[in-house]
């Protein structure tokens, strides 16, 4: 499978191209010349790559969606959608590149590799023939009791990551802002409404309730400085971890997520807010 090329022109007609080319787990990254319209030389292999995928600390992503559109305002307790939380492991992924560049007669091509230090780019020079906004929704003190808060929440990513190779225990840490016009009162919490791996098995490791898939609960109340997270305010980062597989078999380093969770925000601020307003 080809994948990621890129083509430049240089004087005199000649077309360098870069590209890589991906069997099963493992890539390797070519180079060739062209002019018309065939290679002038066979092309030249610029890194032999390891033998199979493996998660990179460095090459690891981590991505938080909020449920899409503009949530009704809910009349009983049931929970609306959950933030869901993707890590994912791009190893041997040109994220934003341009990867050759002409230079007269000569290219300069720069291409990812891998191996026991980690991910790494490299650069060499080839010689031719003659590169959101979030609405903010207010907590209605009419509102109905209900501690799920998930639509005032937002999670981003917290400043850590990683993954470790001898145990499988995946790390990642994130803040929550509170984006409502409320205080949420501790105890804060996450509860996990789906946990998945494409390499199978996964198990959350720190949650406070002891479980290690849907429904396990993490306290996150130490993150908050005081007893309240008062709006437009961000916690601490906490750090949530699990154990995983690392890549499924027939992984594909552009789309392979190493875990997806998905998980709501739960407070008791509607019962502050109704404390706090008695005479």
């Amino acid at each position: 499978m080809v994948m990621d090329p890129s083509l430049v022109a240089s004087p005199g007609g000649v077309l360098g191209l870069l590209w890589s080319e991906w069997k099963e787990v493992s890539r390797r990254w070519l180079f060739a010349q062209i002019q018309d319209k065939r290679f002038v030389e066979a092309p030249i292999e610029l890194s032999r790559e390891a033998e199979t995928l493996q998660v990179s600390n460095d090459s690891l992503w981590s991505t938080i969606h909020r449920p899409k559109g503009p949530q009704k305002e809910s009349t009983g307790t049931s929970s609306g959608p959950s933030i869901t939380v993707d890590v994912r492991g791009l190893v041997d992924v040109v994220w934003r590149s341009s990867g050759l560049i002409a230079m007269g007669d000569r290219f300069l091509a720069i291409w990812p590799s891998r191996g026991t230090e980690g991910m790494r780019l490299n650069s060499g020079i080839l010689t031719g023939v003659g590169s959101a906004s979030i609405a903010k929704t207010p907590l209605g003190l009419k509102q109905p009791l209900n501690p799920d808060v998930t639509r005032y929440s937002l999670i981003t990513y917290g400043g850590s990551q990683s993954f470790d190779k001898a145990t499988g225990t995946l790390t990642v840490c994130l803040a929550l802002t509170n984006r409502g016009n409320e205080s949420m009162r501790v105890p804060i919490k996450l509860e996990a409404t789906d946990i998945q791996s494409p390499a199978g098995a996964v198990t959350i490791l720190n949650a406070t309730n002891g479980l290690g898939g849907v429904g396990a609960i993490w306290d996150i109340s130490d993150s908050v400085s005081g007893d309240r997270l008062a709006p437009d305010t961000t916690t601490n980062p906490f750090c949530l971890s699990a154990h995983v597989g690392g890549f499924s078999r027939h992984a594909l380093p552009w789309d392979e997520n190493l875990l997806t969770l998905k998980m709501r925000v739960l407070s008791p601020v509607r019962n502050s807010l109704e404390r706090e307003t008695e005479p």
